[in-house]
């Protein structure tokens, strides 16, 4: 049952809205967007919900420059 769950937010539709009206605000909201979108995510999203069973989640953030960006 918990598996189902885990699934079902991690498929939920995220959309980021600009926090302005600018070109540069634009640029940034659909960088986001682009990595929302990503399988990546996904997955962790999964892994990180393994909190509401055991009390705890192991995750860590791996910087990466590429395509010139974080």
């Amino acid at each position: 049952m918990l598996g189902t769950r885990k699934r079902q937010v991690a498929q939920l539709d995220l959309k980021v809205i600009p926090a302005g009206d600018d070109d540069e605000a634009k640029g940034d909201a659909e960088i986001v967007q682009e990595w929302l979108d990503s399988e990546t995510l996904e997955d962790e999203l999964i892994e990180m919900q393994d909190a509401l069973g055991k009390g705890f989640s192991v995750t860590e953030i791996v910087w990466d420059m590429s395509e010139r960006q974080w």
